[in-house]
């Protein structure tokens, strides 16, 4: 599974500007999703800790909501067929969802650039969601 995120490894995504509060409180470095994602297998592995890391102040979570503008946000690229789901570890340590544009063939989409070439760094990255507990 890592070589299929190997783009989320070596990508040069930035945290630019998406005009709203939400969008950039969302936004994700490449690396920094690849590395959660990496985080959390590790975890799985161990099977130590795995209350703490999905839990809120003692509280398991239910379920997490996606935020609505950040998969419209995500839609809005060129050939977005789907968008991918992975479980990671945020900055906290907590699990979180990694939202990711994925092509028709499932494989993690690269960005195009102004000359219209395919630039081997994936589209932005997201953690498009909100666990609850707390929200």
């Amino acid at each position: 599974m890592l070589a299929k995120l190997a783009k989320l490894e070596t990508g040069e995504t930035s945290k630019t500007d998406k005009g709203s509060a939400l969008l950039n409180e969302h936004l994700m470095l490449s690396q920094e999703a690849y590395d959660g994602i990496v985080a959390w297998q590790n975890k799985l592995k161990t099977v130590t800790d795995l209350n703490e890391v999905t839990s809120y102040e003692g509280a398991r979570f239910q379920h997490y909501s996606l935020e609505v503008m950040v998969v419209a946000e995500m839609l809005k690229g060129d050939n977005t067929a789907n968008i991918g789901l992975f479980l990671g570890l945020n900055g906290k340590g907590k699990v979180t969802t990694i939202l990711v544009e994925l092509d028709k063939n499932n494989a993690i989409k690269s960005k195009s650039s102004v000359t219209g070439k395919t630039m081997d760094n994936p589209e932005d990255v997201y953690d498009g969601s909100r666990p609850s507990p707390p929200y």
